[in-house]
């Protein structure tokens, strides 16, 4: 079940652009919005705060070097391939409608829409002396 919620997010992520251009450049920020008004944080928040968003941006880092390596060996496609493919969705509902069949016979076919890991999840281990 978690697999087809992450088919429909990873087919909504097509129509959000650049959400999943893994070969852009993580350094492009949005435009800046309003500050919110000043609030006071004490300096373990403030400490607790950068150890986590530490933490998250590599975490970050690792799964862009993962998808892009997911998809820099995937036959028949390549990085170049794919960016082009998620913008070219992106303004293509046809294209759009095409990936996410395409993608939900995939999860289908593999089992995943069964509860099965994903690719790379460890199965989990049986107490012993059952």
């Amino acid at each position: 079940m978690k697999h087809v919620i992450l088919c429909a997010g990873l087919t909504l992520a097509l129509l959000v652009p650049g959400a999943f251009a893994v070969a852009q450049d993580a350094a492009q920020k949005a435009p800046a919005t309003p500050a919110p008004a000043a609030k006071t944080y004490t300096d373990a928040q403030v400490k607790a705060f950068a150890e986590a968003a530490v933490k998250v941006q590599i975490i970050q880092e690792q799964a862009r070097d993962q998808m892009m390596q997911v998809v820099a060996g995937t036959k028949d496609l390549g990085l170049d391939l794919y960016n082009d493919m998620v913008r070219t969705a992106q303004a293509d509902p046809a294209l759009s409608n095409r990936i996410s069949q395409s993608m939900q016979a995939y999860i289908k076919d593999a089992g995943l829409d069964q509860g099965a890991p994903a690719a790379g999840a460890q199965p989990q281990q049986k107490p012993a002396g059952k």
